[in-house]
């Protein structure tokens, strides 16, 4: 396996799997991410995260195949308040699909992902993980993530 920067010709791959990940979520939340219709991301946006040097993809491949990929991207927070300054690298989406789950994918994707924080002088890595993904909590925690914050909803209608 090979974990490098994405380009422009993996955006097949890259949409297939924001897919999968959307679908996942449209099921379990579906009064926040639309459904199928809505799912994926334009050629246009994954190039301008391309470009952006304070962002990344990074895929893992296995004879040019795309295993899973992780976007992330510098998250700079000003001083506020109460709360310091923050330069943190935050890790947008991890997806690996869903028939190579647990072999080791996401683990490598995302420590390559926090040696290019590192890299770059970031200061700690921070994720959101929606409640009812229950197993990239536990993946998450296994890789040393913790609990910071809990965002909560009801609806009102």
């Amino acid at each position: 396996m090979e974990i490098r920067a994405a380009t422009l010709e993996d955006y097949e791959d890259l949409n297939d799997l924001f897919k999968d990940a959307d679908r996942l979520h449209h099921a379990a939340v579906p009064m926040v991410f639309k459904g199928a219709e809505g799912s994926g991301r334009s050629r246009e946006f994954i190039q301008e995260v391309l470009a952006d040097a304070t962002s990344a993809i990074l895929v893992a491949t296995r004879d040019d195949e795309v295993l899973g990929f992780i976007h992330m991207q510098v998250q700079k927070r000003p001083e506020l308040g109460p709360l310091f300054e923050r330069n943190n690298l935050d890790v947008s989406t991890l997806v690996v699909r869903e028939s190579l789950r647990g072999l080791g994918i996401g683990r490598a994707l995302l420590e390559k992902g926090l040696e290019w924080g590192k890299e770059l002088g970031l200061s700690a890595a921070e994720l959101t993980v929606w409640g009812f993904n229950e197993d990239s909590v536990r993946f998450y925690e296994r890789m040393g993530f913790e609990m910071m914050t809990h965002r909560m909803r009801k609806e009102l209608g």
